[in-house]
């Protein structure tokens, strides 16, 4: 089954990513496709609602560049194999990292989670010490671990949420309500070890326009994709995730007229007031001369 992951810093930090070409803080709009419309306004907001925090993030870099060859580059350097597909000279790309890791108090003791189908696999115990849970622990608990840093790991059995939309929803609600023991629970926990790599589907991105104070024509997000990475073991977390995405500037372009009808023509000469010359043209005689 495909695996929900949302990661709205690095999303926030890809669109701050593209403030260096476009000359500043910009307005992103939903494109014309309203299935998408949701989600891109969903994302212009995280844009808004994030960009300066994630400047103060160490842990999130970005950049943005003329050639998919570069973004690419970067990309790979730090171990994500998404690329861009090559792109015209009026497009840029702009991508972001986020490389979140935790570690437990100490090294966790080994454990064999056993599954519901009787199979086990490797995981590892946490000590009652390190979590603060609800007072009635139990299979729909809510856990939160303690690590080495500040940050907080919050750990839940729950139903598989519709979308990554809803699974974000279902997390913030949880992470505001607190947990409501404040004392060590007598409870433990025993989890897996995960090696997680995941493509994001980041193709609802694509249609999203933008248009500078100073230009005429708008900016169009025209290739997004994304990567996840995650890692847990008995010595701790480790949550990586890549986001690239390519926007064209769009310019001027003549409308073009085909004369696919019958059409007149004539040759007229200042200060004449009859045509040299007139004539409507039917497709009967539209053929190459041999010459003039």
């Amino acid at each position: 089954m495909k695996p929900l992951i949302t990661s709205p810093l690095t999303i926030a930090a890809l669109f701050r990513a593209a403030e260096p070409i476009l000359g500043g803080v910009a307005d992103w709009h939903s494109g014309d496709d309203i299935e998408k419309g949701v989600q891109q306004d969903a994302a212009a907001q995280t844009y808004a609602n994030y960009r300066a925090l994630v400047s103060e993030m160490r842990e999130i870099e970005a950049t943005c560049a003329w050639s998919a060859d570069e973004i690419n580059a970067w990309l790979a350097a730090r171990k994500f194999d998404i690329a861009l597909e090559p792109f015209s000279p009026q497009t840029f790309g702009m991508a972001a990292v986020s490389d979140f890791s935790v570690q437990w108090p100490e090294v966790a003791g080994l454990e064999r989670i056993r599954r519901p189908d009787g199979s086990t696999h490797e995981g590892f115990r946490l000590k009652s010490d390190w979590l603060q849970c609800d007072d009635d622990p139990g299979d729909t608990t809510t856990l939160w671990v303690r690590t080495k840093t500040n940050d907080v790991i919050g750990i839940a059995m729950a139903p598989r949420p519709d979308s990554e939309r809803e699974l974000l929803k279902e997390v913030r609600n949880r992470m505001s309500v607190p947990a409501r023991s404040r004392h060590p629970s007598p409870a433990m926990a025993d989890l897996p070890m995960v090696d997680l790599d995941a493509k994001l589907d980041l193709s609802y991105l694509v249609g999203m326009w933008t248009k500078m104070p100073d230009r005429k024509f708008p900016d169009i997000i025209t290739q997004a994709l994304g990567q996840a990475m995650f890692r847990m073991n008995e010595k701790g977390a480790r949550a990586r995730v890549a986001m690239a995405a390519a926007v064209t500037r769009s310019f001027s372009m003549p409308r073009v007229i085909a004369f696919n009808k019958p059409f007149l023509l004539w040759i007229e000469r200042p200060g004449v007031n009859v045509p040299l010359f007139a004539a409507y043209l039917e497709p009967d005689c539209w053929k190459k001369p041999t010459d003039l």
